[in-house]
């Protein structure tokens, strides 16, 4: 009996999976993020390279085993779709399996349900994302490493570990790789057995781990050049300790505050059996703020880790009954109100950043907001009732109706089709390296444009520069130390997407731009 209710609550997770995960594939509303990496597949699918490119150029600073994946997949969005909804029922039956085998099936079920309703794992599972896989690899190496550490099993154990870290290596970055050993090392240190290490079997892990990494570096090194392989390996860069916790946190919404009062709970006398176990949660949520600190924008997609790991903590927590340390019931109760409002402030936030949508929400996205909100009073209600397993069940059913509600949002503030469609229709028309929104776009509405660097100066003639930025304003400033620029057409959308037209400083200022440069394509040589 006990193995069946086990399956049935596994499948009511993956259930609640895929209701959170499906909503981007029912409306067939590609979002801007996935653009590059749909056009990205469809260049690899035309024409499979060691290197995968867009818009005719290498693509830098992206792993290229995961566009080549992604291209053997059916040639549609929804597949790519399909996907990702699939690794996150891996990322959610990891977690289930783990919690479930350590501390018993309620824990597990909590802990499923509190990851597969984080933000983070909403965005890292909807959509088209590069970096899904490598965390979903990485986070089944690391739970089947710690399960074989802690209920000291076969040695055995740890080979399907290490090869589960090594897959994230490759499809994500050496990143992974020192997040794992770091993690390591800690859990054996905090511990405090560190004849453990011998046991572990270090000499294969890493063995395995460096022979696949130079095997891998060796490929791309005389495929492509020690520029390209730097990219793909470790991108480096500095994000800041500020950036690392805004992206941490954010990818643990809304259910952060929660984490506090479970924190406090794990750290009881009384739960000293549990405190060992707890262990690898805990390290790897702090470790992930540690590793995006040092790194640099490309990774930021890895702060998705934390929503497992604060997921198994609050899980935990909720596995006990929510129950409070004595003499702080009142913080409990706090991180509930504050999870309700942290629910209805992100739609809140959404709208509020952009006022000129609100007007063209249709009947759909208001009827949705307004569940929400009618969702996060009942959430309030029950807090003051002090009834706290129905708060979590409002909490996750308003989580799901925002589910629901973003890609409505993202039809509103996604880049329209026929701007794109019209800008295509410039010439020569250029983009940024790093623009790789614009890039993709402009691919998929069929344009070739000239890829540039950001500090390209134009010769011998006008041409249009096709941007999506945040800071429309700045961005001419600088275009205009060096060059003449205008801008001909723009569009507020969430961010600006705008048609500038450049040209050498020589040259008068450009004025208004035609609808239509009839012009065939001018040789960009001095581009």
């Amino acid at each position: 009996m006990k193995a069946f209710r086990s399956v049935l609550a596994l499948v009511g997770v993956c259930l609640a999976v895929v209701v959170l995960t499906m909503p981007f594939m029912v409306f067939g509303q590609a979002a801007t993020q996935e653009l590059w990496v749909m056009q990205a597949v469809l260049e690899t699918r035309e024409h499979l390279r060691l290197v995968p490119r867009l818009n005719g150029m290498e693509l830098m600073g992206q792993n290229p085993l995961q566009i080549i994946l992604l291209s053997v997949l059916p040639a549609s969005a929804a597949g790519g779709r399909m996907a990702m909804v699939v690794l996150g029922l891996m990322a959610a039956g990891a977690v289930y399996l783990y919690a479930h085998l350590l501390w018993g099936r309620r824990a597990g079920t909590f802990a499923a349900l509190f990851t597969a309703s984080s933000i983070g794992f909403l965005q890292g599972f909807s959509l088209l994302n590069t970096a899904a896989l490598p965390c979903v690899l990485f986070l089944w190496g690391y739970l089947i490493f710690s399960l074989a550490y802690l209920k000291e099993g076969s040695r055995n154990w740890y080979l399907p570990a290490y090869a589960c870290i090594l897959a994230a290596m490759l499809t994500g970055g050496l990143e992974l790789l020192a997040l794992f050993v770091g993690a390591v090392i800690l859990l054996v240190l905090f511990d405090v057995s560190p004849r453990r290490f011998a046991q572990i079997r270090p000499a294969v892990g890493l063995g395995a781990l460096i022979g696949a990494a130079f095997v891998f570096y060796l490929t791309y090194r005389i495929g492509a050049g020690s520029a390209y392989v730097a990219s793909i390996l470790w991108p480096g860069g500095h994000l800041g300790l500020i950036k690392a916790l805004a992206y941490a946190s954010h990818a643990a919404l809304p259910w952060l505050p929660l984490l506090v009062p479970a924190w406090i709970f794990t750290a009881r006398p009384q739960e000293w059996e549990d405190w060992r176990t707890l262990l690898p949660a805990k390290i790897v949520f702090i470790l992930v703020v540690v590793l995006l600190w040092f790194s640099g924008h490309g990774i930021r997609g890895y702060a998705l880790l934390t929503a497992p790991a604060a997921g198994l903590l609050i899980g935990y927590w909720a596995g006990n009954g929510l129950r409070a340390t004595p003499g702080l019931e009142v913080v409990t109760r706090i991180a509930l109100v504050c999870a309700a409002l942290l629910i209805a402030a992100l739609p809140i936030v959404d709208l509020g950043s952009h006022p000129r949508l609100v007007p063209d929400m249709d009947a759909a996205q208001a009827i949705m907001l307004s569940a929400v909100f009618a969702a996060v009073c009942a959430m309030l209600f029950l807090v003051k009732t002090r009834r706290h397993g129905a708060v979590i069940t409002a909490g996750m059913l308003a989580v799901c109706l925002l589910a629901w509600q973003i890609p409505l949002s993202e039809r509103l503030e996604g880049l329209p089709e026929d701007y794109v469609e019209d800008t295509a229709q410039y010439q020569p028309l250029l983009v940024m390296e790093d623009d790789l929104v614009m890039r993709g776009a402009l691919g998929l509405a069929g344009a070739r444009p000239i890829v540039v660097g950001r500090g390209f100066v134009p010769v011998g003639g006008d041409a249009y520069l096709a941007v999506a930025t945040g800071g429309i304003k700045g961005l001419v400033k600088k275009l205009q130390g060096r060059m003449q620029a205008a801008v001909v057409s723009r569009i507020d959308r969430g961010a600006t997407y705008a048609l500038i037209r450049v040209a050498p400083r020589e040259q008068e200022r450009p004025g208004t731009a035609p609808a239509h440069d009839p012009l065939p394509p001018a040789d960009a040589e001095g581009i």
